[in-house]
């Protein structure tokens, strides 16, 4: 399964340099379950059912049939690869061989992606759940490079309003 929660979060608070803790509080939503994610500790959930796309699916999806927070963050690093490369960092003839890949974590990061999407590509596609980067403290991922200069803050007070009106 993959369902990128990371895509259906709801920010609860960002963390902002007067916060002594360090720490951000935000909740995910991850399938019909509300996942907690503060200071480091994850709400890991088994489901026999592996269903999504497979390029997504995160290596302790198919080995453990665990998922968390952490495979929304290994999801983001095959999209965010996918983005600057125009191709899928695990790609097998069929499903079964694109698992196998997925299961070696195994990739090349063609030398035209600039340096710091190529580290958050790496910190984000590594085999052990626990130490993708965001796993353990989402500011960590925040605070990455590649989102320099942007204001998460004001992203989240200035989220558009959708009016979604069904027509026959």
């Amino acid at each position: 399964m993959a369902d990128f929660g990371t895509a259906k979060k709801i920010m609860s608070g960002v963390n902002d340099c007067s916060s002594n803790s360090g720490k951000s509080e935000i909740s995910y939503l991850s399938g019909n379950s509300a996942v907690s994610y503060i200071s480091g500790e994850q709400q890991v959930f088994v489901d026999e059912d592996l269903v999504g796309t497979e390029y997504y699916v995160s290596p302790e999806m198919l080995t453990d049939k665990k998922y968390s927070f952490s495979s929304d963050l290994w999801a983001l690093g095959v999209i965010i690869f996918q983005l600057y490369t125009n191709q899928l960092p695990f790609c097998g003839k069929n499903e079964d061989l694109t698992f196998e890949k997925i299961k070696k974590g195994e990739f090349q990061i063609p030398q035209k992606v600039p340096d710091e999407v190529k580290d958050l590509i790496n910190k984000l596609l590594i085999l052990n759940p626990l130490k993708r980067l965001g796993s353990a403290n989402i500011q960590e991922l925040l605070d990455h490079p590649y989102f320099e200069g942007v204001n998460f803050i004001q992203i989240k007070n200035h989220l558009p309003s959708v009016d979604l009106k069904l027509t026959d």
